[in-house]
C-alpha cells in the first residue's frame, strides 16, 4: 500500500482526501480516501505540525496516554493502514481499515501503548 495526502503529506492525512494505491500481483488499484468515512475529524496542516525533539516527544507521550488530538488521529489512521495491509484479503479496504483503526484505538486507550513506550525508553536508557 502506498498513500499520499492531497495536502502533499507522504501519508494518510486528516486535512482532506488522501489517495491509496494497493499493489497486489503486479496491479495497482487506486482509492480516494476521506478520513471522515472512518469518523475522523478534519484538521489543518498547522494541527499536524511537529517541532523540536522535546516537543515531538511530548506529543507522543500525550498520544499514548490517550489524549485526543489531530496528531493522535493521523497516527492511529496510518497505523491502521499499515495493519490493514496484513488483512486486505479479508474484506473491502475501508472495512478492513475501520476494524484496524478500532484495534489501534483500543491499544492506546487500554494503556498498552504507553506501557510499551515506557519499556522501550527504560531499556534504551539502561547501560548494557
Amino acid at each position: 500500500m502506498v498513500a499520499r495526502g492531497d495536502d502533499g503529506l507522504d501519508k494518510l492525512t486528516t486535512t482532506g482526501y488522501s489517495r491509496l494505491w494497493v499493489v497486489h500481483s503486479g496491479t495497482a488499484t487506486e482509492t480516494v480516501f476521506d478520513p471522515r468515512s472512518l469518523g475522523l475529524r478534519p484538521s489543518s496542516l498547522a494541527d499536524l505540525r511537529g517541532g523540536t525533539a522535546a516537543y515531538n516527544a511530548q506529543l507522543l507521550r500525550a498520544l499514548v496516554r490517550g489524549v485526543h488530538s489531530p496528531v493522535r488521529d493521523v497516527v492511529l489512521l496510518n497505523a491502521a493502514a499499515a495493519l490493514s495491509t496484513l488483512s486486505l484479503h479479508s474484506g473491502p479496504l475501508l472495512d478492513v481499515m475501520a476494524d484496524c483503526l478500532e484495534h489501534c484505538r483500543t491499544a492506546v486507550d487500554s494503556g498498552r501503548t504507553a506501557d510499551l513506550l515506557d519499556r522501550w525508553t527504560s531499556t534504551s536508557g539502561s547501560s548494557r
